[in-house]
């Protein structure tokens, strides 16, 4: 379900070459797209439309899943030596 976008709608003309991922709903509709630059042309690295909240890609596998198991991590920071 992934594609290009070549022949942007109007008033999408800056998302021409980049990935489209489509955010899908448990019965199959879209709910969202969200894209990524492939162009390198941007300093924007992803982009959606005005006004679209955030959401969490693949949520359709929470619902599928019979155990969810979350971690906490403990990050040990270590000097640095000058040589």
């Amino acid at each position: 379900m992934l594609g290009i976008v070549l022949n942007p709608l109007p008033g999408d003309e800056r998302f021409r070459g980049w990935l489209a991922i489509p955010y899908l709903t448990r019965r199959g509709g879209t709910k969202a797209i969200r894209f990524r630059n492939l162009t390198g042309n941007d300093d924007a690295k992803v982009g959606q439309h005005k006004g679209q909240p955030i959401r969490i890609y693949n949520s359709e596998a929470l619902f599928r899943t019979k155990r969810l198991e979350l971690r906490k991590v403990k990050w040990t920071l270590l000097p640095l030596r000058s040589f």
